[in-house]
């Protein structure tokens, strides 16, 4: 009777984590729309798109300008650790920006912002078309590649 009842108090706990890890992914997005309303903010008139990435241990959201091909565009990265829902400083973030035709890379560094777990950078696609970035993380707690697909350049 025993090992019936623990059986069905681990097959409740797992029940629950479903709904704790949907509730904490709705909480990290209202945050992450927040980012993303400060950021139109700044700049009126300029369009903003976003894109967002989890891992099991980290949360990405992409703020960034519409895209031009030979144009600067604008991109922020807010980095979150999904483990204690705080944003990750002082991480070493790159783009690595790929076109879905051609293999050929750009690698642009990203900077700090003057907001915690925010990385910033100008990126720069050459043509139109469609494409996609890897994001490389360097942290002491969380090293790898991220990627972001689909994104349309006119």
């Amino acid at each position: 009777m025993l090992l019936r009842t623990s059986s069905i108090l681990r097959r409740g706990r797992r029940s629950l984590l479903l709904p704790v890890l949907l509730l904490s992914a709705s909480g990290l997005s209202a945050c992450f729309d927040a980012a993303s309303k400060g950021a139109a903010e700044k700049e009126p008139g300029v369009e903003r798109l976003t894109k967002t990435v989890f891992t099991e241990k980290l949360g990405a959201y992409l703020v960034y300008s519409a895209l031009k091909a030979n144009a600067p565009g604008d991109f922020e990265l807010h980095l979150t650790d999904l483990s204690e829902g705080t944003p990750v400083a002082d991480a070493e973030v790159a783009f690595n920006v790929r076109s879905k035709g051609n293999q050929a890379a750009t690698l642009v560094n990203a900077r700090k912002s003057g907001t915690t777990g925010v990385y910033a950078a100008q990126v720069t696609m050459p043509k139109a078309g469609e494409y996609y970035v890897e994001v490389q993380i360097s942290h002491p707690k969380f090293s790898g590649r991220l990627t972001m697909t689909d994104f349309d350049v006119d």
